[in-house]
C-alpha cells in the first residue's frame, strides 16, 4: 500500500507541473470545507506475538484550507479532531499494558486489548481536480496525516482503563481520498468519497515489534 502512495503523489506531481503556470482564474485562490468522516481502524503486527483483531468505529471531524496554485491542483491543510482506535490480542505471555493510575498490568496470552485515542491530526496533501462534468468534480488527495493524541484508553477483561505511552506520542500516516464534489451554485459543494490512510511507523507500544494501524472510511464535507 504504501508503494501504491508513492507511485500516486508522483503522478498528482507530474501532472501539477505543466500546469503551474497558468493564472489562477477568476475563483477564490482559497478554498474552505467542514468535514466529519466515519471511519473503521484496525492493527496490524509484524510478529506472531500479536494479531490485530476486530476493527473500531471512529470519526475524524474538523476544517480544511486550500491553497490552489493552478487551475485545478492546489496544497491542503487543516486541523481535525481524530477519534480511533482498534484492538490487538496477545499471543504469548510476559507483556504488560502501562495504565495511568494502576501501574503496570499482566496481559496474558490469549488476552485482547480493546484500545482508543483521541488526537489532534493535521493534513499535509496534494489535493487535484478532474474536469467538472455536469454539477459533479471528481478529486484525488495524497500526502500526509500527522497525528498528536491528547487521550488514550484500553479494555482489558470488560474493564476499561487510561492508559499512558502505550501509543505513539506522534504519528505520521500516509493518506488518499478519491471523491466527487457535486456544485450546490457558486464555490459551493457537497463533498463524498472514501479515505485511506496507513501508518508509516510503530503506532502501539506492545513491547516487542511493530504494529500498524490502518483506517479506512467515508468523505463527508461541505467545501465553500
Amino acid at each position: 500500500m504504501k508503494k501504491t502512495f508513492f507511485a500516486l503523489v508522483i503522478v498528482l506531481l507530474a501532472l501539477a507541473v505543466p500546469h503551474t503556470v497558468r493564472a489562477i482564474d477568476h475563483n477564490s485562490q482559497y478554498v474552505l470545507g467542514i468535514h466529519v468522516d466515519p471511519i473503521l481502524s484496525w492493527f496490524s503486527s509484524d510478529n506472531d506475538r500479536f494479531s490485530g483483531s476486530a476493527a473500531n468505529v471512529g470519526l475524524n471531524a474538523g476544517i480544511e484550507v486550500e491553497y490552489k496554485f493552478a487551475r485545478r491542483y492546489s496544497f491542503l491543510s487543516g486541523a481535525a479532531i481524530d477519534l480511533r482506535g482498534a484492538s490487538v490480542a496477545y499471543k504469548q505471555d510476559g507483556y504488560k499494558l502501562n495504565s495511568r493510575y494502576d501501574g503496570k498490568i499482566d496481559v496474558q496470552s490469549g488476552k485482547t486489548l480493546d484500545t482508543h485515542i483521541r488526537a489532534f491530526s493535521i493534513p499535509l496533501a496534494l489535493n487535484m481536480r478532474a474536469i467538472e462534468i455536469g454539477y459533479t468534480t471528481f478529486f484525488a488527495t495524497a500526502g500526509l496525516l500527522v497525528s498528536v493524541p491528547f487521550f488514550e484508553d484500553a479494555k482489558l477483561d470488560g474493564v476499561t482503563r487510561r492508559t499512558s505511552g502505550m501509543y505513539s506520542p506522534l504519528f505520521v500516516n500516509y493518506m488518499l481520498r478519491l471523491g466527487a464534489e457535486y456544485s450546490l451554485g457558486g464555490s459551493s459543494a457537497i463533498q463524498a468519497g472514501i479515505v485511506f490512510d496507513g501508518s508509516f511507523l510503530n503506532m502501539y507500544r506492545t513491547g516487542y515489534g511493530a504494529i500498524d494501524m490502518y483506517s479506512i472510511g467515508l468523505r463527508i464535507g461541505f467545501v465553500f
